[in-house]
C-alpha cells in the first residue's frame, strides 16, 4: 500500500511516496528559482533536475505522475497550511471538512 504526500506552498511543491512500511520510494520538490521554475527529484539515491520555465505548477502535477510512473498509488495526504483551530490533526477528507476549510480561505 502505496501513500503520496503533498505538500503545497506559495512557492513551492514538495511530494514524497512513500511503501506500506513508510520507506521513501521517491521525493521531489518544484521551487520557483528568480521566476524560472526547478523540479528536482531524489529518486534511486540520485537527484535529477529539470528546468520547467515559466510552467511551473501547472506542469507539476504531470511531472510527478509521470514519475510515480508504475508505483501504485492507494492514499495521498495533502498538507494544508491552516484549519483553524478545528483541524489542528491530520484528518481524512469528506464534504463537510471541505465546506469548513473553505471558511478558512482567508487565514
Amino acid at each position: 500500500m502505496n501513500t503520496l504526500v503533498i505538500n503545497a506552498g506559495s512557492t513551492t511543491l514538495k511530494f514524497k511516496l512513500f511503501d506500506h512500511e513508510y520507506n521513501t520510494l521517491l521525493g521531489g520538490l518544484l521551487e520557483n528559482d528568480q521566476g524560472e521554475f526547478v523540479f528536482k527529484l531524489d529518486k534511486d539515491g540520485e537527484r535529477h533536475k529539470w528546468e520547467i520555465g515559466a510552467e511551473g505548477f501547472i506542469k507539476a502535477p504531470e511531472l510527478v505522475l509521470k514519475e510515480i510512473g508504475n508505483h501504485a498509488i492507494d492514499r495521498i495526504g495533502f498538507r494544508i497550511v491552516h484549519g483553524g483551530e478545528k483541524y489542528t490533526k491530520p484528518v481524512q477528507i469528506n464534504d463537510t471538512i471541505l465546506e469548513d476549510l473553505e471558511k478558512l480561505n482567508d487565514l
